[in-house]
């Protein structure tokens, strides 16, 4: 029973690795696909900030230009806003995945130390119980050579016992 409760804790601790290896790889997919877009993000931000500065060298040449420059600006700026906004947003989500990697990475080793501490003990109780299984064989093998002899000691004793009686019965006989 013993042995089926491990072999049932081995195959689910292998299953939990398993699904905690999936997941992990899975993480890894997202944040890839994150860093990627987070550089795309970037270098339409870098892209933005160029048009916003040459749109600013013609609010400078162009007077009647300047309204209708500066509230193209404006929206710029507002659109800018929520790019570092939502890249604010992006990032924080990132370093939380990367937090819940860290964890489940932890996890992960806390679980394989845990595993070699199960089969250290399962390799020590199954060589607790070979030796006291082998130690009973010994004590049950020697009673039964004490057993033997003893029984080999009474025959003995009884062939003499039976061959003094013959004598002696031969010599009563005889007298």
């Amino acid at each position: 029973m013993y042995s089926a409760v491990v072999k049932d804790a081995k195959g689910l601790l292998e299953q939990t690795e398993l699904q905690l290896l999936q997941r992990k790889q899975e993480l890894e997919q997202i944040i890839r696909q994150h860093i990627s877009e987070s550089e795309e993000i970037k270098q339409t931000d870098i892209v933005e900030r160029r048009i916003l500065r040459e749109k600013q060298r013609e609010e400078s040449r162009a007077d009647r230009q300047r309204k209708h420059d500066r509230d193209e600006w404006e929206k710029d700026v507002i659109a800018a806003e929520a790019d570092v906004e939502r890249i604010e947003n992006e990032k924080e989500l990132l370093e939380n995945r990367r937090s819940e990697i860290n964890s489940l990475r932890r996890d992960l080793e806390t679980m394989k130390a845990e595993n070699a501490q199960y089969l250290k003990l399962l390799a020590e109780k199954q060589s607790l119980i070979k030796d006291e299984v082998l130690s009973r064989i010994h004590v049950i093998v020697s009673d039964l050579d004490q057993m033997k002899e003893g029984r080999e000691w009474m025959i003995r004793q009884m062939e003499e016992f039976a061959s003094f009686k013959l004598t002696s019965d031969e010599d009563s006989a005889e007298h």
